[in-house]
């Protein structure tokens, strides 16, 4: 037991402290001298993969963080959901931008006491499995051939945008991994 709560409390603390950086480095964006280089190196576009492999009530807490990890970027500004935008009076659309690989469906667990949602603490309720979650591989489809796969852009034609991970040499790819 002791040893879990080790196990978690260095996760949590990991995960602090990358949520922590993310904050630093978009504050910093806010400065017109940083943003200006960060244009100039030829970034385009930020791109998040969140894979959590875990199965089995007893790696309920593998989902709640990357579940968390996901919020933080999606409240970052990084899309999930394909969105309508005007540029130029011209009428286009703003694809998503992170991909969700969960290999269990902790909220639908028998033993969940609360059916239908997640939490990362229990002082905190925050449900993070709410309608606003997006999960594009899930079950058995949570797979390396298919990660492997995402991250080298080899899917099968058939697989939809939402599905793909569409970056280029300009883009800042972010993988969370949680196992």
């Amino acid at each position: 037991l002791k040893y879990f709560k080790c196990d978690m409390a260095l996760n949590l603390m990991f995960h602090l402290l990358w949520i922590w950086i993310i904050f630093i480095v978009v504050d910093a964006l806010h400065d017109e001298k940083l943003s200006g280089f960060f244009y100039a190196a030829g970034h385009t576009n930020n791109w998040a993969v969140f894979v959590c492999t875990s199965r089995f009530w007893f790696n309920y807490r593998h989902i709640a963080n990357v579940l968390s990890m996901y919020h933080s970027v999606k409240k970052l500004g990084i899309p999930d959901r394909l969105i309508p935008e005007i540029v130029d009076k011209k009428f286009s659309f703003k694809f998503s931008q992170i991909i969700m690989m969960l290999a269990d469906d902790m909220p639908c667990n028998p033993r969940n006491p609360k059916p239908g949602a997640l939490y990362n603490s229990a002082f905190h309720p925050i449900n993070l499995y709410g309608e606003d979650v997006e999960v594009d591989y899930r079950g058995y489809e949570v797979t390396v051939e298919n990660f492997i796969r995402i991250l080298i852009g080899r899917v099968p034609t058939a697989t939809s945008r939402s599905k793909r991970l569409l970056s280029d040499y300009q883009s800042n790819v972010m993988e969370e991994t949680g196992s």
